[in-house]
C-alpha cells in the first residue's frame, strides 16, 4: 500500500513505448487527481475520491475532502485492536475502503480546508516508526492493560504529526461540525457496499477478506467474478463510480504509461511493439493466484469510467493517487483480464446493484 515501495517496482511492459491508444466510452463525474505522496494511505485517497464523486452524482457540489481526516480519526481503532489480537493484527499504514465509510459513520468527514494532516507533501516513515514503537512498548510491558491513560501518548503523536481534527470549521461561509458536514454532502455510510470474489466461501454471503491490510476485519458479498464485473460495469454505465482494491505488481501494470494489461504470454517482459492477446478468464487461476500470494493487496484506486482500445477490447479508466506525472494525468487504464484477475475488493452505492442482485444478497 505504500507509495515509497511501489515506486521501486519495475516500471513495466510499457516504460518505454505503448502502442495502445483510447476512446472514452463512459466518463463519470471525478475530481482532480491527487497524490498520496510518501505513505500508505491510498485507501483513504481512493475511497475519499470515490465519495467526492458521489457528492456530485448525488446532486452536491464539487468538494474537495480532507484524506488525512480519515487517516487521522481511523489510527486509535487500528492500535486498539492491535493490543487487543495481542500484536498478532496489522499495524501498518494500511486499509481497506469500509475504514472509510466506518469512519464516516462514527466521526463524519471535512473538507481539505478544514484538515491537511499538516504537510501538502504527507511522508508518515517517522510516524509509522514512532507509533509502532509506541504501541509495541504498551503490549510488551503490558500497559494497555494496567493503565487505562494508555491511548493518551497515541493521541498525542497522532496530534503532533498530522493535527489536531477539528470540532467546527467554516465551509462555503457556514459553520458545520464533521457530522453536519457529512449529513450536508449527502453522504450515508449505509449505502454503500463492498463485494469480492474468491471461490473458498459461500456465493452470496458476507466474507471477511483475507487480506493483511483488513485490520478491522470488514465482509464484503461474495459473488462469482462474472458478477462482480456485471454489477461493476453496470455501475459504471449508470453514471455511479467504484472504489477499487486489487494488485498492481504485475509487469504489465504501468502507471508511468496509464496502462495495465495481463498477457497471455506470462513470460513477456519488455516493452511490446502491438497490442497483446490477454490472459482468457479462468476463476480457477484467479482463485489459485490468490492463494499462492501471486495476487495480493498492493494498492486501491478509483474507477471511474469505462474505454475502448482501437481493437474495441474494453478498459476501465482508472484514477490513482499518484500524481499527475504519467502518460494519462494521473488516470490509468485497467484492461478487463486485469480486472478480473487482479481485483480483491470494490466498493459501491448499493443503488447501482440491480434487484436481481440485491435479492440474492437478501439487501432488498
Amino acid at each position: 500500500m505504500k507509495r515509497f515501495i511501489l515506486l521501486f517496482l519495475p516500471l513495466g511492459l510499457f516504460a518505454q513505448h505503448s502502442p495502445y491508444s483510447f476512446t472514452v466510452v463512459r466518463d463519470n463525474k471525478a475530481t482532480p487527481v491527487e497524490d498520496q505522496c510518501q505513505t500508505g494511505t491510498c485507501w483513504s485517497f481512493a475511497t475519499i475520491s470515490f465519495l467526492e464523486s458521489e457528492i456530485q452524482r448525488k446532486g452536491g457540489p464539487v468538494v474537495d475532502l480532507s484524506e488525512m481526516y480519515q487517516v487521522r480519526m481511523m489510527y486509535p481503532r487500528k492500535i486498539s485492536s492491535y493490543l487487543r489480537y495481542q500484536g498478532k493484527n496489522q499495524l501498518s499504514q494500511g486499509g481497506l475502503s469500509h475504514d472509510v465509510i466506518a469512519c464516516i459513520r462514527d466521526f463524519g468527514m471535512v473538507p481539505e480546508s478544514a484538515y491537511t494532516g499538516n504537510a501538502t507533501i504527507h511522508d508518515h516513515s517517522a510516524l509509522d516508526a514512532l507509533i509502532a514503537g509506541l504501541t509495541n512498548t504498551l503490549l510488551q510491558q503490558r500497559l494497555f492493560e494496567k493503565n487505562q491513560e494508555w491511548m493518551k501518548p497515541v493521541q498525542a503523536i497522532l496530534d503532533s504529526y498530522l493535527g489536531v481534527p477539528p470540532a467546527v470549521f467554516q465551509f462555503n461561509n457556514s459553520k458545520h461540525t464533521p457530522i453536519t458536514f457529512r449529513d450536508a454532502m449527502n453522504i450515508r455510510a449505509e449505502e454503500y457496499i463492498g463485494l469480492t470474489s474468491f471461490t473458498h466461501q459461500p456465493w452470496y454471503q458476507p466474507m471477511v477478506v483475507e487480506v493483511p491490510d483488513n485490520w478491522s476485519h470488514g465482509t464484503y458479498y461474495n459473488l462469482p467474478m462474472a458478477e462482480l464485473i456485471e454489477a461493476t460495469d453496470a455501475a459504471l454505465n449508470a453514471g455511479f463510480t467504484v472504489s477499487w482494491d486489487g494488485d498492481v505488481s504485475e509487469p504489465g501494470f504501468s502507471h508511468q504509461s496509464g496502462v495495465a494489461i495481463l498477457p497471455a504470454d506470462t513470460a513477456l517482459s519488455s516493452a511490446p511493439r502491438t497490442i497483446v492477446t490477454e490472459l482468457p478468464s479462468d476463476p480457477a487461476r484467479r482463485q489459485r493466484w490468490y492463494e499462492q500470494l501471486r495476487t495480493t493487496d498492493d494498492h486501491l484506486m478509483h474507477i471511474t469510467g469505462t474505454a475502448k482500445d482501437q481493437n474495441g477490447s474494453m478498459y476501465y479508466i482508472t484514477k490513482n493517487s499518484w500524481g499527475t506525472g504519467n502518460a494519462y494525468k494521473g488516470f490509468l487504464y485497467m484492461s478487463r483480464p486485469y480486472f478480473f484477475y487482479k481485483t480483491i475488493c470494490i466498493y459501491v452505492h448499493r443503488d447501482a446493484l440491480n434487484p436481481v442482485l440485491r435479492k440474492k444478497l437478501g439487501i432488498g
